[in-house]
């Protein structure tokens, strides 16, 4: 017995690292779709999934995660900007999305700003930046079946991933130069691909504690399963496009406001709507409002100038973890 699997395109791989190195309760039937990480450290042996011709590897997305200020509830929201390639086939998170508009705004706008006001203003525009994420199809390879048992490769599953952990499956995969790690080329064929040992460890940054997976390796070659595993697996793949469910854009824009603490009628001011609201700024600035068109400001034009930090790996790895997938559910 055989499967009609499709190679990994090691091209796209390839232009998959350049992009990231360029800087650009009780468990429901929800939950029990993606891997579970360990409470604190620990390690979840991972097989990557080959995909169905026309599918792709992973699925690629960015999230949004918005507060309403009456009740301390966290929603998160799917970006609807799309990783597209433009003339010159290169990457980067295209279209439009108001959340994303008034975070560079108020990013351009701090820049003006010195001391306090702009540590605030830079806080604020914090609170809207999207964070990526990443889907794979895997199968794990034992779990806990919660009365005292394991079970034996489980799945398919989710796995979602932050940037950092993303990268490092692209680097292993393609090789890196600089590091002198050698490429492993497609790591879900059956016969010859590797299982991932996803390792977690708990660290401190000052008081705060945060997932680091920096250990986290691929194994030796393998076969992943029997001919009959393997078809019954490939038979049940999720589709993983199916993850990325849009809001539209007015229903985006409801959210914001809720986040803004704002009365929730609709109209027709676009960004300018925000400033007063979100925007907690010196007094002899405050009725400063947006340039026309910028609503249009594309995120590769306001980057904001800050080199990676801790920080930045806390956010996106914390979210692999069951509090995320948890809020994830409700999008």
């Amino acid at each position: 017995m055989s499967i009609d699997f499709e190679p990994l395109d090691l091209n796209s791989i390839q232009k998959e690292v350049k992009r990231i190195n360029s800087g650009e309760g009780a468990e429901n039937e929800f939950m029990q779709q993606y891997v579970r990480m360990p409470e604190r450290d620990g390690f979840v042996l991972l097989r990557f999934l080959p995909r169905k011709k026309g599918q792709q590897f992973f699925c690629a997305t960015r999230i949004h995660t918005l507060k309403n200020p009456a009740t301390g509830k966290m929603t998160q929201y799917h970006c609807p900007r799309d990783l597209s390639k433009d003339a010159n086939g290169k990457e980067a998170w295209r279209g439009d999305c108001i959340i994303c508009s008034l975070y560079h705004s108020l990013w351009q706008k701090s820049e003006r700003l010195n001391g306090k006001d702009q540590e605030n203003m830079q806080n604020q525009a914090r609170e809207l930046k999207p964070l990526e994420r990443y889907y794979y199809n895997v199968i794990v390879r034992s779990e806990s079946d919660g009365k005292g048992g394991t079970l034996k490769n489980v799945g398919p599953k989710i796995y979602s991933c932050g940037k950092q952990v993303h990268s490092k499956i692209m680097l292993a995969i393609n090789g890196d130069q600089v590091t002198g790690e050698k490429e492993l080329g497609d790591i879900t064929r059956p016969d010859t691909g590797c299982d991932f040992r996803l390792v977690k460890k708990v660290v401190k940054s000052g008081a705060r504690e945060y997932p680091n997976y920096d250990n986290s390796r691929f194994e030796d070659p393998s076969v992943a399963g029997t001919q009959e595993e393997m078809a019954k697996w490939f038979g049940n793949l999720i589709d993983l496009a199916m993850l990325r469910k849009l809001k539209s854009a007015d229903e985006l824009k409801h959210a914001l406001r809720v986040h803004c603490g704002m009365v929730v009628e609709e109209d027709n001011n676009d960004l300018n709507e925000f400033y007063g609201q979100a925007v907690r700024e010196p007094a002899k600035s405050a009725g400063s409002t947006l340039a026309a068109g910028a609503d249009k400001i594309r995120e590769e034009d306001i980057a904001p100038k800050q080199s990676p930090s801790k920080t930045k790996q806390v956010e996106e790895d914390s979210m692999a973890d069951d509090d995320f997938l948890k809020e994830l559910g409700a999008i």
